[in-house]
This record gives C-alpha cells, structure tokens and sequence, in this order.
C-alpha cells in the first residue's frame, strides 16, 4: 500500500511540475492530456489500493462474504484499469466526454488554482508562512 501511495504522489508531482511549466503556455492539449492521465491514474491506483486492502483483510477473516465481497472487488478493479487504460486514448475521447467530464472540469480547475498559487509564490518568493523560498 505504501509503495502505491507513493507511485500515486509521484506521479502527480511530476504532473503537477510539468503543468505549473506549462501554464504560461497556454498549451490547452498538453493541460487536457495532464487533466485526464492525472484523473484516469488516480481513480485506478485509488481502486488498487482499495482491493490490496481487501486481500489483507481477507487475509485475518475467514468469511464467505468477506471472499465474495473480495472476488467483486476485485473484477471492477481488473475492469476499471482496463477501461481506464482505454479511456487515455484519443479514439476513446467520446467516452472519456461521457463518462469524465464533469470530473476533469473540478480537476483542470484544481490544477489550474494549484499551479497559480506555486507561480503566485515562486514570483513573490515567499512561502505561505512568509518564509524566503
């Protein structure tokens, strides 16, 4: 689980970097790609993550709901991942529309306010806490 949480926040930092470079830009393609690689890693990691918790729990208690339970878990994490994987593509843009995109909207602005806010600082040079960055 550790390994996965930092995978997961790794990734977004270095997304988080390429985006806080990219936004004097103005290069919106390269801002959707960050949005939806950003969004799609997330909610796959975060349902791994949840499965691998089961597998240990599962692990202490012997129940056959608790195996049930497990065995669903873990198919729409396999599933998930799958349709995660499809979404990153361009021919799958439609669907990532369909199913995203109220979500990539609240994310790109997350992104845009996060990167703002390291810009607004790294000009002024001064961390939230008035110390000399």
């Amino acid at each position: 689980i550790v390994l996965m949480v930092v995978l997961m926040w790794t990734f977004a930092f270095k997304l988080w970097t390429v985006h806080s470079q990219t936004s004097a830009t103005n290069d919106d393609s390269l801002k959707n790609v960050i949005t939806k690689s950003s969004l799609l890693a997330i909610v796959s990691l975060s349902l791994s993550i949840i499965t691998f918790s089961i597998i240990i729990i599962q692990t202490y208690i012997t129940n056959i709901h608790l195996y049930f339970f497990y065995a669903t878990v873990t198919c729409i994490d396999i599933i998930s991942n799958g349709i995660c994987i499809f979404l990153t593509y361009s021919h799958f843009a439609a669907y990532y529309q369909w199913m995203c995109s109220r979500c990539d909207k609240q994310w790109s602005v997350c992104w845009t306010k996060l990167t703002d806010k390291n810009e607004a600082i790294e000009l002024s040079g001064k961390s939230d806490d008035g110390y000399d960055i």
